[in-house]
């Protein structure tokens, strides 16, 4: 947390990784994760005058990392696919 004179920032909710570094947190391609944005799947933040800086918040990485996890592992679990 950084305080200024005014107040303090609690910056947690702050956090911003760039499209190359949800890339080499999630180790796949800058070009894959541009797509999921472009299609909606990971949320992002345009910034700067032209908007041509694209954040993504670290809660919203989270939360795309959890909602994969999940159907990857009921896809792996698919009863339907059991073999007995």
């Amino acid at each position: 947390m950084f305080e200024t004179p005014e107040r303090k920032v609690r910056t947690a909710n702050l956090d911003l990784f760039t499209i190359a570094e949800c890339a080499a947190i999630l180790n796949v391609s800058r070009k894959l994760v541009s797509a999921w944005i472009h299609h909606g799947e990971l949320p992002a933040i345009k910034l700067g005058s032209g908007q041509r800086l694209v954040r993504v918040r670290k809660t919203d990485l989270e939360a795309f990392i959890e909602r994969n996890r999940i159907a990857a592992i009921a896809d792996a679990h698919d009863p339907a696919d059991a073999s007995y």
